[in-house]
């Protein structure tokens, strides 16, 4: 879990890549760092431990069972105050083995909403919980005086730790949001164009000379969705420790939905291209470009972009479906949220974990121009009015007032995050349970807000056609 000093209450810019003389915390090294490490000086804590390993191997009853090491006991039991005994469920993958986070104290970088605010959000999320029926949820609104709400209910997993604003999530199609923001960082450097063709990148790939990098982003380049793939169930959720590559993503094909730039269709093959794309324009794996440039220099230390032979470095929540009166878990034994193959075969598309704090300073940051040049939001947040789509954004309806977002569903996950720009009003959702409708809970906590600030009625025009569920989570096995 993350250090418990917080990021500053001022945003750094982060518009130009590296953001430079911003400080940040470093965040855990991945396995594969070859970066030799310094040596470290044995103190008190080191010799705390092990005296600690020696009290479990020494008195009958202290002794771990099942397998487990004596140092993972004395971890558990130091971490948490008693051993950990998470509850029994049915799973998908092999009997996991799942390290417990370590509590820490965190605080906030936002001011707390004034008491009536507080009271009002409360009652609204709380009369949330039980309708999505999710082993936990969480929630953030920043309300237009700057001040953030926090919600949080349940726990990570039946039996385990409970849930707080700063427990990781699945995110699912959220994901693309930082896509996009990298990709539209290139063209705003000329490193790209939105509108040149594929084929410098994909020569071979069908009708690559009339697809551009802006079909990519909006959806409208007619490219089949891989999530759709007659074999894809069986091969992702029947195989959950295999490491997907983007070779074996790109060959999942099926028939063109239309004519380059003649349509709409929510293809997650769309953002795979463009993470390659990202990659070799920049000799940057995208796992670095994510963490590098946006998450380190704004200190989103709970969120990593799960990448195969990397380590997460967090523990997050389980991802879950209802089966009856109790929960089907979708775990593999790692850290990798839900499973290796899911968050591997989402990639660029679907692959980022974090919590929800983390995610409502991204909005912030996001759609108040942090991250991005004025002209590259404005192409981001410019909607088609037919389907609702920008390039990396969408356009969503809450309590009648017209927003943008975007949101996302993978395996046992659901997330949303939407903004009421006239409002001034950001509100997330997450719940690590499948098919959750998190746009009711978002509604709810939206008319909160507005009771508290006394917003006037907004004077849009119609809201586009909503988009259906993201196909991430839609995808049966």
């Amino acid at each position: 879990m993350a250090s418990s000093t917080r990021r500053p209450q001022a945003r750094p810019d982060v518009r130009t890549r590296g953001a430079q003389g911003t400080t940040t915390r470093p965040r855990s090294r991945p396995a594969s760092d070859p970066t030799p490490r310094p040596r470290a000086f044995i103190g008190p804590a080191v010799i705390i431990a092990v005296l600690a390993v020696l009290i479990v191997l020494a008195v009958p009853g202290l002794a771990p069972r099942g397998g487990a090491s004596a140092t993972d006991a004395a971890v558990a039991v130091v971490a948490t105050g008693d051993p950990v005994t998470p509850a029994p469920v049915t799973t998908t993958g092999p009997d996991p083995v799942t390290p417990t986070p370590t509590p820490v104290q965190i605080v906030s970088s936002h001011p707390s909403p004034p008491p009536a605010a507080q009271r009002r959000l409360d009652r609204a999320f709380a009369a949330m919980v039980t309708t999505v029926g999710a082993p936990g949820l969480v929630a953030a609104v920043r309300l237009p005086d700057g001040s953030v709400w926090y919600g949080a209910d349940g726990v990570m997993w039946p039996g385990g730790p409970k849930v707080t604003p700063d427990t990781p999530f699945a995110w699912g199609s959220i994901t693309k949001t930082f896509v996009a923001t990298l990709a539209l960082r290139l063209a705003a450097e000329g490193r790209i164009s939105l509108d040149q063709t594929i084929d410098a990148w994909f020569p071979d790939y069908p009708q690559a000379d009339r697809i551009t990098v802006r079909m990519l982003l909006s959806h409208t380049s007619g490219i089949f969705d891989y999530f759709q793939h007659a074999t894809y169930g069986a091969r992702v959720f029947e195989e959950p420790l295999h490491a997907w590559t983007v070779d074996e993503i790109l060959a999942m094909t099926g028939p063109r939905a239309y004519a380059p730039g003649k349509g709409f269709n929510y293809s997650n093959t769309n953002y795979v291209l463009l993470g390659v794309i990202l990659e070799r324009v920049t000799g940057t794996p995208l796992v670095d470009q994510i963490h590098e440039g946006l998450l380190e220099p704004l200190e989103l230390h709970e969120t990593v972009f799960q990448q195969a032979g990397r380590e997460n470095g967090i523990v997050g929540a389980k991802g879950f479906w209802k089966s009856g009166s109790s929960f089907t878990e979708w775990s593999d034994g790692t850290d990798f949220r839900p499973t290796t193959s899911t968050a591997s075969v989402a990639w660029a598309a679907g692959a980022m974990e974090g919590s929800v704090r983390d995610l409502l300073d991204w909005e912030i940051a996001l759609y108040q121009g942090d991250v991005l040049p004025p002209d590259a939001l404005a192409q981001m947040l410019s909607f088609d009015r037919k389907s609702g789509y920008g390039l990396g954004a969408r356009t969503q309806t809450l309590v009648d007032r017209r927003g943008f977002g975007h949101g996302g569903s993978v395996r046992g996950f659901v997330s949303v995050m939407y903004r009421l720009p006239a409002e001034d009003i950001d509100v997330v959702v997450l719940a690590n349970v499948g098919f959750a409708n998190l746009d009711r809970v978002a509604t709810r906590l939206a008319r909160a807000a507005l009771a508290v600030t006394a917003t006037p009625e907004p004077t849009l025009p119609p809201d586009p056609v909503d988009l259906p569920l993201d196909p991430l989570e839609s995808a049966a096995p």
